[in-house]
């Protein structure tokens, strides 16, 4: 079995994700890295239910969820787009499948213009990969985190005519399981 699918967040998956996003792991990498509550997580996806812009989803790998990828700003020439490994367990290859996905999945909407990234200026394995990748730096800009701390983040922008040529640099990273589970991954709805 090899096969990725996007499972929108929903209550049946809640728990989960928010049990990941409430790790440390995951907040210290994050602009809100505070721990959040059920009450918030609920809101936060009755309003997903409200915004068509906004898709937020859980990706299971062969039936075992793994990681989550967000996308807002769908509909619009720029989508800010980011993705965090939930799952303990981290499988070989994963970061660069997720990479992958996440364009090729933003750039199915032909508004897509730019797919926009931040990522922590500590977190050093996806500013590794998207300097690899050769993703154009915009900028390096400073967030107040919710706990009041400054954090220095890079952005990063990915312009549609150059996604063909990210995507086979990053294949070339990859193993053939994952670029097959890359080439067949499915969306649900």
């Amino acid at each position: 079995m090899n096969e990725v699918v996007l499972i929108p967040f929903s209550r049946s998956n809640a728990e989960m994700v928010l049990a990941w996003r409430n790790s440390p792991r995951i907040r210290e990498n994050s602009i809100d890295n505070a721990i959040i509550s059920a009450d918030s997580h609920s809101a936060f996806l009755d309003s997903l239910a409200e915004d068509n812009s906004r898709h937020y989803f859980v990706v299971e790998v062969n039936g075992q969820p793994q990681a989550v990828l967000s996308f807002v700003g769908i509909g619009r020439e720029r989508v800010l787009w980011g993705c965090y490994i939930g799952s303990e367990k981290v499988q070989p290859g994963m970061f660069p499948m997720l990479a992958c996905i996440g364009i090729s999945y933003a750039f199915r909407f032909g508004t897509t213009q730019y797919l926009d990234s931040e990522v922590a200026a500590h977190n050093s394995a996806p500013l590794k990969f998207n300097k690899f990748l050769g993703l154009h730096e915009t900028s390096l800009i400073e967030k107040k985190t919710s706990s009041g701390h400054n954090v220095s983040f890079y952005q990063f922008s990915l312009p549609r005519a150059q996604m063909d040529a990210v995507l086979n640099k990053a294949r070339k990273v990859m193993t053939a399981s994952r670029k097959k589970m890359l080439d067949t991954f499915e969306v649900k709805r």
